[in-house]
C-alpha cells in the first residue's frame, strides 16, 4: 500500500512540473508581462508606428468597438480633375486594423469598379484621428496615395470594405440609378449631394453617422481633409 501511494505522488509530482514548465514557456513566448496588460501583448506582435497608422492598443472586436467612417470626399477641382480625396475618421478610443481593407467604387449605375486603395499589411487608423487618402494631383495633406481607378466628378459610390469583403462604411453621392448586374449599392437610403466644383461633401456633425447619406453629408465649398468638418 505504502508503495503504491509513493508511486501516485511520484506521477502526481512529474504532471505538475510539466505544466509549471509548460506555462512558463507559454508566457514567455506569447505574453511580455505576464497577463498584466493585453492591449500591450498585442502590440508586441507587430511593429509600432505613428500618426494615422498608429497601431498602439488596436481595438480587437472588444469593449472599444467602433465603426470607421468615410467622414468626407472630394471628386476633384476645375483645374484638376484627378485632385480628389477620401477622408476616414475613426471616432472610437482604439486603434482599428485595417491591413487589407479597400476603398472601393461603383458607378452610379452599380458597376463595380477597380479598388481604389488597398491598404498594406500592418495599417491601422488611431483612436480619433483622420487619415486622407488622395491622388497625387490632390495639394493638401494626405497620408497614403489613392493607387486604383477614379471617382466620377457626380453621380458615384464609394464604400470602406474589411479584409473580407464586408461594407464597414458606404456612401452614395448625386444620382444613383437602379443597380446593374447583382443591383450591389453603397448607398445607405438615400444618396448625398454631389460635391460642388472643387469642393467636398462632408459629414455634419462631424463623424456622426445615421445611415442615411442624404442626412449625414453637406457640400462644402472649401474642403477640410485631415481635420474636422466645420
Amino acid at each position: 500500500m505504502r508503495q503504491r501511494l509513493l508511486f501516485a505522488a511520484s506521477v502526481y509530482f512529474a504532471y505538475a512540473c510539466a505544466c509549471v514548465a509548460c506555462a512558463t514557456a507559454t508566457r514567455d513566448t506569447f505574453d511580455s508581462d505576464g497577463g498584466a496588460d493585453a492591449a500591450k501583448d498585442r502590440a508586441v506582435l507587430g511593429p509600432a508606428e505613428t500618426g494615422p497608422f498608429d497601431d498602439g492598443g488596436l481595438d480587437d472586436g472588444g469593449a472599444c468597438g467602433t465603426k470607421v467612417v468615410i467622414n468626407e470626399l472630394m471628386t476633384g477641382t476645375p483645374d484638376a480633375s484627378q485632385a480628389e480625396f477620401i477622408e476616414l475618421y475613426n471616432p472610437g478610443g482604439c486603434a482599428v486594423p485595417m491591413s487589407d481593407w479597400k476603398l472601393s467604387y461603383r458607378a452610379s449605375t452599380g458597376t463595380l469598379g477597380p479598388p481604389l486603395l488597398t491598404f498594406p499589411i500592418g495599417s491601422s487608423i488611431a483612436a480619433k484621428s483622420y487619415l486622407v487618402a488622395a491622388r497625387e494631383q490632390f495639394p493638401g495633406k494626405s497620408d497614403v496615395m489613392l493607387t486604383g481607378g477614379s471617382m466620377a466628378a457626380d453621380n458615384g459610390q464609394v464604400a470602406l470594405l474589411d479584409d473580407m469583403g464586408k461594407v464597414i462604411d458606404g456612401v452614395g453621392y448625386g444620382v444613383i440609378e437602379a443597380g446593374a448586374g447583382d443591383g450591389s449599392t453603397y448607398v445607405e437610403k438615400q444618396p448625398a449631394p454631389s460635391p460642388p466644383s472643387g469642393g467636398s461633401i462632408a459629414r455634419h456633425p462631424n463623424g456622426v453617422d445615421t445611415d442615411d447619406n442624404k442626412t449625414d453629408f453637406v457640400q462644402q465649398a472649401t474642403h477640410s481633409a485631415g481635420a474636422e468638418n466645420p
